[in-house]
């Protein structure tokens, strides 16, 4: 299905068939190396762990192949000529090493020594063929020369000694194993007989070629496959020593729980490990009864399972498990589990969600705030916001009354446990009465660790256990009353939510007051005034909130999300954006990339090019950060404007790869400014590139990947009015 699939794109763009193709042997070639690494401690396989070590180098050659390709106009090179030399460079450098493979079938291995060598033959080849020193392989017009030609006949030469010289060795080589690279050396070889008859390089030659070569690949890594994972339970059993290279701790787990083999991890985090040991009660949480115990279940029932968490509430860290049952004659025999710390990723997810739903809460506060026409029906509003909106258990608002004593009255309530209410509103040594006492939030993230008092008894009986309390008071003047939020579980307040709350605290206050004062029409509508800028100011900093989260996981890219923001602002400005448009576009520049939370700091500040699962765990930020910011009620497409910022007018942008108008002007500004300012600062992978080489990208990629007008405003900006990025 796979080959008809890449014949049918000929129909498309037989470019588009070359590069799928070639992408998929290339990927092969470094799983390959990968699956190698992994297994060679499991098959000590020397012939192919050689071919898995050489191969993605080849892999590096044929990926210089399909840049240089003829209409790939990734690099400075014209014409056919290039392409083809690498591309014999390649499958001289493949016949070579399938005939000196056999060769290992009994001798010893040396990973550093195969892989340093097949490296400096990859890049002498390469700079053979870049410095024009490599003899010329292809005529435009012309077709193939006799240098290509002869080569092929020699390289299919090598690769029928490749064959003979593996039948040689078959006796020591396993049946499947000599079976599978035998039919990869014949693909290889109708593969290089393919490529002598083709004058274009798209001929059907050509096609039919590079199918083959694909069959070859992909016969050997069914070889490394075969012969690296066969009976994995014998052979994980072999060697105690094989896990402890592993990071993460690995335990080998017999259907009845009992640990059969640990790496040093597993030793190391439960201070046990030995043969024999219990696994419930070394590895899993010890608050769980094996019996409700997920782990021990599947393990019991042969079943995988893969990222399942799991709280350790003794040390109060998170793990991540994965169970991988070892199969042996069509049943599992055991499980192989892995353990993943993700106690820090845990609580940046905790720390997120705690200041989203904040952040949800002031938003959908707003409307009550602004629009309430009497206290009561303020009060009201405000609680039942927290409690639906928020998703808190339990909020009230209590108010000071005139007189002796100052007692405090329960002015309205929303959510579940107002049972507590007779307790708190007498009572003195609360956290509503200590924080009006200090005109600061008390924040109390356990409440059974409280003093014993008729107000913890009774927050404990309704089933509370954590409350924080923010004093009701406008500055210079007289506290009004308290502002306080139950949560049924313990540390449920962090202090970016405490910080953020302040605000609608703070708010809800004024609101009092300027309902309170409403008489004196003039001062209330000053007051209505001021609360608007506090408003203003709530979302800026909650804004500025959002970009520091990822800015302090990703120190080189501080200051990325305000810079593109200043830019985009500039750049809507000459394109006649009026206030409020650019208000919204300064504001989704800022958050643009808050969906690099999602994404582990090593990758993040990881320097050199990253892997595809890196790359894709990298793109998937643009879903992440609309994930996150939809939920807040902006006047203005923020999550657009987020999900969009990596489109490109051609549709080669992610994550949707929208076309043209369906990607919105403001995402198209977002796109420019985010280039620019990226290629013109450092990164871990590279220096900067420079604000010249910016706009080149920009101005050669306009109309095709980016929005012409847009360009050609930001161009002028930096050519002719001299801007320059803030400091």
């Amino acid at each position: 299905m796979l080959v008809l699939f890449f014949v049918w794109t000929t129909q498309l763009h037989y470019l588009i068939y070359h590069t799928l193709v070639e992408a998929f042997t290339i990927g092969i070639a470094f799983l390959l190396g990968i699956v190698t690494w992994y297994t060679y401690p499991l098959s000590r396989n020397n012939l192919l762990a050689f071919l898995g070590i050489v191969f993605p180098v080849i892999a590096v050659v044929d990926l210089w192949h399909t840049l240089a390709f003829k209409g790939m106009d990734l690099l400075p090179i014209e014409g056919a000529n290039v392409p083809t030399q690498l591309w014999v460079a390649a499958r001289y450098f493949e016949a070579l090493t399938l005939f000196a493979a056999p060769l290992f079938v009994s001798r010893p291995l040396r990973f550093d020594v195969v892989f340093t060598g097949a490296s400096a033959i990859g890049l002498l080849l390469l700079a053979l063929i870049f410095s024009g020193y490599f003899p010329v392989a292809y005529v435009d017009g012309m077709g193939l020369t006799p240098f290509k030609i002869y080569s092929e006949y020699a390289i299919v030469a090598l690769l029928v000694a490749a064959l003979v010289h593996l039948r040689q060795r078959r006796a020591a080589m396993d049946p499947a194993m000599f079976r599978l690279v035998a039919l990869a050396i014949a693909c290889t070889i109708i593969s290089e007989l393919a490529f002598t008859f083709y004058v274009g390089v798209y001929d059907l030659s050509n096609l039919v070629g590079h199918i083959f070569k694909l069959l070859a690949f992909w016969l050997i890594f069914r070889a490394i496959i075969t012969t690296g994972m066969e009976e994995p339970f014998r052979l994980l059993g072999s060697e105690v020593s094989t896990y402890d290279a592993i990071p993460q701790p690995v335990a080998v787990v017999d259907r009845n729980g009992s640990i059969r083999q640990t790496n040093r991890a597993a030793r190391l985090l439960t201070g046990t490990g030995a043969v024999g040991a219990d696994c419930h009660a070394s590895c899993h949480p010890r608050d769980l009864p094996r019996e409700a115990c997920p782990l021990c279940q599947r393990i019991s029932r042969g079943e995988s399972v893969e990222q399942l968490e799991l709280h350790f509430p003794e040390t109060g860290r998170w793990v991540s498990a994965t169970l991988t049952p070892l199969v042996w004659r069509g049943e599992a025999q055991a499980m192989v589990q892995v353990l993943h710390d993700v106690t820090e990723l845990k609580r940046g997810e905790l720390e997120l969600r705690s200041v989203n739903r904040a952040l949800t809460t002031i938003s959908a506060s707003n409307h009550a705030l602004v629009h309430a026409t009497d206290e009561a029906a303020l009060l009201r509003a405000i609680c039942d916001t927290v409690v639906s909106k928020g998703g808190y258990r339990f909020a009230w608002v209590g108010l000071l009354e005139d007189g002796p004593g100052h007692s405090l009255r329960a002015a309205h309530h929303a959510g579940d446990g107002a049972a507590v209410l007779a307790d708190v509103v007498g009572g003195q040594e609360t956290p509503e009465r200590r924080a009006m006492h200090l005109l600061a939030p008390v924040a109390v993230n356990d409440i059974a660790a409280e003093p014993a008092g008729p107000w913890q008894r009774a927050a404990l009986r309704q089933g509370f256990a954590a409350v924080l309390a923010y004093p009701l008071f406008v500055p210079d003047r007289p506290v009004t009353g308290v502002l306080a939020l139950y949560s049924e579980r313990a540390h449920a307040f962090t202090q970016a939510e405490i910080t953020l709350l302040s605000e609608l605290a703070g708010d809800t206050a004024y609101g009092i007051e300027a309902l309170r004062a409403e008489a004196n029409r003039n001062a209330a509508e000053a007051r209505a005034s001021d609360f608007l800028a506090r408003l203003s100011r709530s979302l800026n900093q909650t804004v500025e909130a959002l970009a520091a989260t990822i800015e302090k996981r990703d120190p080189y890219t501080a200051g990325h999300q305000r810079r593109v923001a200043h830019l985009a602002v500039e750049i809507g400005r000459r394109l006649g954006f009026q206030a409020q448009e650019l208000e919204g576009l300064r504001i989704g520049g800022m958050v643009h990339d808050i969906g690099k939370i999602y994404v582990p700091a090593e990758i993040l500040d990881r320097p050199g090019k990253l892997g595809k699962f890196e790359l894709d765990v990298v793109r998937a930020h643009s879903r992440v950060g609309k994930e996150i910011i939809e939920g807040i009620d902006f006047p203005w497409p923020i999550a657009d404007m987020v999900l969009h910022h990596h489109e490109r007018l051609d549709g080669s942008g992610y994550p949707l790869g929208l076309k043209g108008d369906a990607i919105g002007v403001p995402a198209r500004i977002l796109a420019v400014a985010d280039v620019v300012e990226a290629m013109s600062s450092h990164r871990p992978h590279r220096p900067a590139c420079g604000i010249d080489a910016a706009l080149k990208e920009i101005r050669d990629h306009a109309g095709v990947l980016y929005d012409q007008e847009v360009v050609a405003v930001c161009e002028k900006l930096f050519r002719e009015e001299g801007y320059q990025f803030p400091a």
